[in-house]
């Protein structure tokens, strides 16, 4: 069976079925169609069947990152430390580590 995977490649299994497999920061868009996940570094996707590209894309964030408007991004991205205190990402959250002054 011919098999045809734009932005990936195909792979035949044991029953002689092709399957399109998508590289990483890419997402399967249709069945012969891989998709630029656009979600950031390292992030993979999924789209949702039945939606134009863009449109219904959930992105698989790297350990360390969360999902921000359609972008993966540290935990602590949006929540700096004052004071000269030190972000840590923690999962999907952060934790803070103050002077000791404060």
């Amino acid at each position: 069976m011919e098999c045809t995977c734009e932005n990936g490649h195909c792979i035949t299994d044991s029953e002689g079925i092709a399957q399109c497999t998508c590289p990483p920061e890419f997402g399967k868009y249709t069945i012969t169609l891989c998709a630029a996940c656009k979600c950031g570094k390292g992030a993979n996707c999924t789209f949702d069947p039945g939606f134009f590209t863009g449109d219904g894309k959930k992105c698989v964030c790297p350990f360390d990152f969360k999902e921000s408007d359609g972008i993966c991004e540290d935990a602590c991205t949006n929540a700096p430390c004052k004071n000269g205190g030190i972000c840590q990402p923690m999962g999907k959250t952060f934790n803070f580590t103050c002077k000791k002054s404060y």
